[in-house]
């Protein structure tokens, strides 16, 4: 297993220019007591890695999202084949047996989960949840309230599914600050019909894509509500870091659009491309035409991007009001896999290169120019001074000269105050922050120029589970620093809080096992759980704590019919006085 770990990590540090979240201290001092004891878990660890070798297949998987941006969409079309594998069989066996004897199995018997995959099972005539999985506080509780109240979202994710679930078919939720993507099985028994389900969280840049736009038609297509405004807000639901909706009538016209409000109004029906291709029109042909949803591809600032796109019918074209008229929405967004050739690094040197070169004036200029050299395949920089004063911004140009000192991201930290002060510790910092509706990655730098200090940073978003979890993780850790420690263990039990997103929470742990949070599983609370054995025999918590304790990182193990991945880092945290105490800090997910 460690060889595995190993061979992640390196991975991890040859594309995030050894990231200080997944460094391990091979050094520290040993007694000779610890030493056998390492040797001996080493030479138990290294049989089982010869034993029990993760598939080629899983471990490509993971590689994968180690060193892309993205959740590859092998990984959700596999995630999709073992749902409905699970919910067939589950239905299966639904058939043949009673309702309670399905219920109780769906709860209890390992055998009907597969890693975060569980079987649950409602009654849709009575509104009635039988089975959730681990989850069981649903049980017996109507289900459509009882979930609107556990996820506190605007909308009730599950009465939208029991209403879509007329047939069979996939359901898509927001739960938890994530989208869930559920199979569903309709079932009648007797005189009543059971919906039996199974789902997961995805992160992929065409998944958010298609769900943004898909989002924003609905709104559309609804005749009460005009979602115009929203669409256009920078900051609002559909924007999801670079990923923002735009919205087009028939003739071209741009009536909204999440990343520029002064092309509302403007006709874009001759925008051509890098390639001089006039994609919008072509968007609008293929439209009417017939293919009322897709993807298809251009070529923007000399960098390939993928455009999705679906025609609904509106009611909310403010060129001719009242009227039921076809409405082109249109998502674009950077295709990383091509573009993604050059780091963050890569782009905080060029950018440093001609800082010194050019000056203060001119490469600050350029800096902000959102067509420019610097703004390319999702990343681009930003500069501030060591007062917070943005100084230049290929995202958001509009944000020069503001002062952003005291800027928040959605998990209450600090985004440039926080930087500037990892800064100037090491003159490099390497730091993440949750920004419209997105993780966002800054990589920068301290230089000097004449009139002073400045920091300039590489920035990029985010669309990883690997990243989110190691990034949720630091956010819990700075949230414990910053706030009294029993505030900070409330917040993360808060199903309906940020430290909730999807099936990523955070747990806490005492050095000697105890467990004060456990994200997804309450009861466990104040149990000693350091006993708890992954399938092949070995203790989880163990190399959980070990792994935070060496400075942190990956720690992975078989469990529940899947393979799980678990992030943990050590933090020390002062309980009244100066008395210290340590804790780990833990969040993962299955592969």
């Amino acid at each position: 297993m460690k060889l595995i770990i190993k061979q992640f990590t390196c991975a991890y540090f040859l594309l995030f220019f050894a990231n200080p979240f997944l460094a391990i201290d091979k050094n520290i001092e040993l007694t000779e007591k610890e030493k056998l004891d390492t040797l001996q878990e080493e030479k138990e660890i290294k049989l089982d890695s010869i034993e029990n070798k993760e598939s080629e297949e899983e471990q490509a998987l993971h590689y994968t999202t180690l060193t892309g941006n993205n959740q590859p969409e092998p990984q959700r079309a596999k995630k999709r084949r073992d749902a409905i594998e699970l919910i067939e069989k589950a239905v299966v066996f639904f058939k043949k047996n009673d309702v309670l004897t399905c219920a109780q199995a769906f709860s209890r018997s390992p055998a009907w989960r597969k890693g975060d995959l569980e079987v649950r099972l409602i009654c849709k005539d009575e509104d009635i949840c039988f089975s959730s999985g681990e989850y069981r506080d649903l049980v017996w509780k109507n289900a459509t309230q009882e979930v609107y109240l556990v996820f506190n979202n605007d909308r009730n994710p599950l009465k939208e599914s029991l209403e879509a679930a007329r047939g069979d078919g996939w359901v898509y939720q927001y739960i938890s600050n994530e989208m869930k993507e559920s199979y569903v099985r309709a079932v009648i028994k007797g005189e009543k019909t059971y919906l039996l389900s199974t789902g997961f969280y995805t992160s992929s840049v065409d998944f958010t894509a298609s769900i943004l736009v898909r989002s924003a038609a609905k709104e559309l297509s609804d005749p009460t509500h005009n979602p115009l405004e929203e669409i256009s807000n920078p900051h609002g639901k559909y924007v999801a870091g670079n990923l923002a909706v735009a919205v087009y009538t028939l003739d071209g016209d741009c009536i909204a659009h999440g990343k520029s409000r002064a092309l509302i109004g403007q006709n874009r029906l001759d925008l051509k491309d890098s390639n001089r291709k006039p994609f919008i029109a072509e968007m609008i042909d293929k439209v009417k035409n017939g293919s009322t949803e897709g993807f298809m591809s251009a070529v923007w600032n000399n960098i390939p991007i993928k455009i999705m796109y679906k025609a609904v019918k509106s009611h909310w074209n403010p060129l001719t009001p009242y009227e039921s008229i076809d409405t082109l929405i249109v998502m674009s967004y950077y295709n990383l896999e091509e573009s993604g050739k050059r780091n963050l690094r890569d782009l905080l040197s060029e950018a440093i290169k001609h800082f010194e070169i050019y000056g203060l004036e001119k490469s600050f200029k350029d800096f902000s120019n959102p067509k420019g050299k610097f703004t390319l395949g999702g990343m681009h920089i930003e500069v501030y001074n060591m007062n917070g004063k943005c100084l230049a911004n290929g995202e958001s140009p509009a944000l020069v000269n503001l002062n952003l000192l005291n800027q928040r991201d959605k998990h209450s930290n600090y985004i440039v105050k926080d930087l500037i002060q990892e800064v100037k510790r090491s003159r490099y910092a390497l730091k993440s922050a949750f920004y419209k509706n997105a993780n966002k990655l800054y990589y920068a730098k301290l230089v000097e120029g004449i009139e002073g200090e400045y920091i300039i940073a590489a920035c990029f978003y985010i669309h990883s589970k690997v990243i989110e979890t190691t990034y949720l993780v630091k956010a819990a850790i700075n949230f414990l620093d910053s706030v009294f420690f029993t505030k900070a263990l409330s917040e993360f039990t808060n199903r309906s809080g940020s430290f909730f997103r999807g099936d990523l929470a955070i747990s806490v742990y005492r050095e000697d096992g105890t467990c004060l949070v456990d994200g997804m599983n309450s009861s466990i609370i104040w149990e000693k759980v350091g006993g708890l054995k992954d399938e092949k025999g070995y203790p989880i918590l163990k190399r959980v704590i070990d792994q935070a304790n060496a400075g942190g990182g990956w720690t992975s193990f078989p469990l529940h019919n899947g393979k799980k991945y678990v992030y943990s880092q050590a933090v020390d945290v002062s309980l009244g006085g100066s008395k210290k105490e340590r804790f780990i800090v833990s969040s993962g997910y299955y592969l």
